[in-house]
């Protein structure tokens, strides 16, 4: 009796600690992927002091979880070589001071996320990934109660952001937020099951009231997705294969259509141009200079400096009359900042993370985490078609997507090294502390 308490209080207390520490790295990680300093504080010494203090707490926890960290770059080597690639773009960076202080934050960030997906069990993350979810909410929802600009500023009044910069990042965060909180819905039991239900409720709400259509529309294909992969998860694979070509249909239809002007005659009838807010122009006037450094690109964050050349003469274009800041679409500012040879290490990533999809189907008990994993995964992309997070520095959708794909690779080669059993998707620890970390707060 007294070896089954020790055993009992010991889990607990190891369940304690690593709520404990989830709780504190998505902290960190919120505070840095949100502009919730800028919003609360306001642009400034404090404003910039905070997010180098984040960053440096975040070097902090990598340090000591390093083990994790080369888990993570070893099972994930074409993300691993894609980072290097960014880093190394220094020697032909066209503006190598922009890049040596953008690549700081990148690679802590990163590597942060990489070390959080060789840590944890895919369970645990979507959990993380509730809590991550909580503090959005909370803090956005706060920050709308008590600061008049987080309701909305011009020309969009009415148009919440929250904790962020733009009605358009507090509805893409919205949009991943109702399904992590989802997520963890699924896998919570109790009181915290019931959190992550009003958390969900939080993030639908915030998403309507951020009036960002394109993460409606996403959230409307990701969530309506989500739910059918899990009516149906027998057939899981059929339903995967199925969501990737109607997701690239819709995307390749809808630029055919936009491409060929097929869809002005609508557009003349509501009063507005074709042009996906500009974006379709400034695509156009962007590509040549892609095409200009094919291989590798214009070095990490070094083409959209605003003083260049190259960003001056778009501005001038009578198709844009402003000075961008970035081409909104994840495929250009990928070749921008790294070529096709960083194109290629990407998308070799991908396929790494959709094989360990597909193999984690066979494996019944929980195929309903790879299936909000892929929904993920593909929100991403999808998200990346009209914006761009791939290398974004201080990205939570960057920092989500390498960790969740650094996990799923993981998982894919345990499940290499074992093709005679089942491959459990839970840490290396006690196997009766995961359920226990599901049940917490109940």
């Amino acid at each position: 009796m007294t070896e089954r308490y020790l055993s009992l209080s010991t889990m607990r207390r190891a369940v304690t600690h690593e709520i404990a520490g989830l709780a504190y790295v998505m902290a960190v990680i919120f505070l840095i992927g949100s502009d919730f300093f800028n919003i609360v504080v306001g642009p400034g010494p404090v404003t910039a002091g905070g997010r180098m203090a984040m960053l440096g707490l975040l070097v902090v926890w990598i340090v000591r979880n390093l083990p994790s960290l080369v888990r993570g770059l070893v099972s994930a080597p074409e993300l691993t070589a894609f980072i290097g690639l960014a880093m190394i773009s220094l020697l032909w960076s066209a503006y190598p001071e922009v890049t040596l202080d953008k690549l700081y934050s990148l690679v802590i960030t990163t590597f942060a996320a990489m070390t959080l997906g060789g840590k944890v069990s895919l369970r645990t993350l979507f959990i993380a990934l509730g809590i991550l979810a909580l503090y959005v909410v909370v803090a956005s929802f706060g920050a709308i109660a008590a600061i008049p600009e987080a309701r909305g500023i011009p020309p969009w009044d009415n148009a919440w952001r929250g904790v962020f910069n733009h009605k358009n990042g507090l509805g893409g965060a919205s949009m991943f937020m109702l399904i992590y909180s989802s997520a963890a819905f699924m896998v919570t039991t109790g009181r915290a099951r019931t959190m992550f239900l009003l958390v969900a409720i939080g993030s639908a709400t915030l998403l309507l009231a951020s009036q960002s259509r394109t993460s409606q529309i996403l959230a409307l294909l990701s969530v309506g997705a989500l739910f059918i992969g899990l009516a149906h998860r027998r057939w899981a694979t059929v339903w995967a294969m199925s969501h990737l070509v109607i997701v690239s249909m819709v995307v390749g239809g809808a630029y055919v259509l936009f491409a060929s002007r097929a869809v002005d005659p609508v557009f003349d009838l509501i009063g507005r141009e074709p042009t996906l807010s500009g974006r379709l122009p400034l695509w156009a006037i962007t590509w040549p200079h892609v095409v200009d450094r094919l291989w590798l690109g214009h070095g990490y964050s070094a083409f959209w400096v605003p003083t260049s050349q190259s960003v001056i003469d778009l501005s001038r274009s009578p198709t844009i009359g402003y000075i961008p800041w970035y081409s909104h679409n994840g495929l250009i500012e990928t070749l921008l900042n790294t070529g096709v040879i960083g194109l290629a290490l990407f998308v070799g990533h991908l396929l790494r993370t959709f094989s360990a999809i597909f193999n984690g189907f066979r494996i019944r008990e929980t195929r309903h985490l790879i299936i909000v994993a892929h929904v993920i995964i593909v929100g991403f992309l999808l998200l990346n078609v009209t914006e761009s997070s791939v290398l974004s520095r201080e990205s939570l959708t960057w920092m989500v997507f390498v960790a969740l794909s650094t996990k799923l690779a993981v998982i894919g080669n345990a499940a290499k090294r074992s093709l005679r059993r089942p491959v459990s998707l839970t840490m290396r620890r006690p196997e009766s502390v995961e359920p226990a970390i599901a049940q917490a707060g109940s």
